[in-house]
């Protein structure tokens, strides 16, 4: 099953939850809120990515999981390290990695704390 119909059979369209998001944060809401409801969003997907690095891990320990987070999400090898780097330590800190997923912490705080 290819990820586009994994996620169109569990969650809908993405293009519609794009959409969605793209719609609420330029509705009414005061700059403030849109910038809450922004920062709740990328801590969120944050997390799935660590969780999804952690599971390409454990799925296919043969694969390179920086490689594979580097290629399927564009970014450089340098943030994908520091991406599979954070998911292996969040693997023994499920506060943390319950924190991060809420959005009561970044990213960002999580490396910094681990000194990643």
């Amino acid at each position: 099953m290819s990820s586009e119909r994994f996620v169109v059979g569990s969650v809908g369209d993405v293009d519609e939850v794009l959409a969605g998001l793209e719609r609420f944060i330029t509705s009414e809401l005061s700059v403030a809120e849109g910038l809450s409801v922004a920062k709740r969003v990328r801590a969120r997907s944050d997390s799935w990515m660590c969780r999804l690095a952690q599971r390409q891990a454990a799925d296919r320990p043969e694969e390179d999981p920086v490689e594979v987070v580097r290629e399927q999400t564009g970014v450089s090898k340098r943030d994908a390290k520091q991406l599979v780097d954070v998911a292996r330590q969040l693997e023994n800190m499920p506060e943390t990695g319950k924190q991060l997923a809420e959005g009561q912490i970044t990213f960002g705080h999580v490396k910094a704390g681990l000194r990643i």
